[in-house]
């Protein structure tokens, strides 16, 4: 069951979700956008190849703005900090109007 942004709020105002910092204003009608940090983990790939059985080596790159390379993919933070009790889950997505630019 997905939550509704009332019981978003509800779970919030009983301590029993919490999201900091978060405005009223990244609640959405059954979701909450979070914002990316400033914190980035690039992967270094031998040229160009990842597998599954090697370890991946990653370069942290911290900053206000990052370029994900073609055919690319980096881990970021969040600015929130995300708190869920044992009877949630939560999962992560990007936001299509973001990913319609390209």
């Amino acid at each position: 069951m997905i939550l509704t942004d009332r019981a978003i709020r509800e779970r919030i105002a009983a301590k029993s979700l919490s999201i900091e910092p978060l405005d009223a204003m990244q609640i959405g009608p059954a979701s909450v956008d979070l914002r990316l940090g400033d914190t980035f983990l690039s992967p270094r790939a031998a040229q160009g190849v990842f597998s599954m059985s090697e370890p991946v080596n990653y370069e942290e790159v911290k900053g206000a703005e990052f370029v994900v390379p073609g055919h690319g993919f980096v881990l970021a933070t969040t600015r929130e900090v995300v708190r869920l009790p044992n009877d949630l889950t939560a999962f992560v997505e990007g936001r299509s109007s973001v990913g319609r630019l390209g």
